[in-house]
């Protein structure tokens, strides 16, 4: 829903990979009504925009929409985010006609890394695409 959509601009996409910008997630009492924290471990509107640049790269380039069935690992190098959103860098490291594994890094504005997820694993299926137009999210802006 509204509160997930974080993609805001896809800065440049290619077969190569995609970079992306997004939001970063409100304080935790503004989603959860008594938050066991006062902020966020690692920011979940990032993770999540991070998957949601994968199935945008997986349309434009693998010519198929897909959904994440597995992360291998994550790793965070910074202790939280910055409020201002990340970027997100992709890179597609292999491709068959039913699957996609990428690999993401999130970077603060100055580009230092601030985490990175290994083996994002996709499951690509044609029959997503009637799914998808059914359930419309907010397009980013393309840079």
């Amino acid at each position: 829903g509204p509160l997930f959509q974080g993609l805001r601009l896809i800065e440049g996409s290619s077969a190569a990979g995609l970079v992306a910008r997004t939001e970063s997630a409100p304080a935790p009492s503004s989603w959860i009504r008594k938050p066991l924290r006062n902020a966020w471990i690692t920011d979940p509107l990032a993770i999540d925009a991070a998957l949601q640049a994968i199935i945008v790269w997986g349309v434009r380039h693998a010519g198929s929409p897909s959904l994440p069935c597995a992360v291998d690992s994550y790793r965070q190098f910074q202790r939280s985010f910055p409020a201002g959103g990340v970027r997100i860098v992709l890179r597609p490291v292999q491709r068959t006609s039913q699957t996609l594994t990428a690999d993401v890094d999130l970077l603060d504005d100055q580009g230092a890394l601030i985490a990175v997820m290994r083996g994002c694993q996709f499951v690509l299926d044609e029959g997503l695409r009637r799914a998808f137009r059914k359930n419309r999210l907010a397009q980013p802006v393309l840079g």
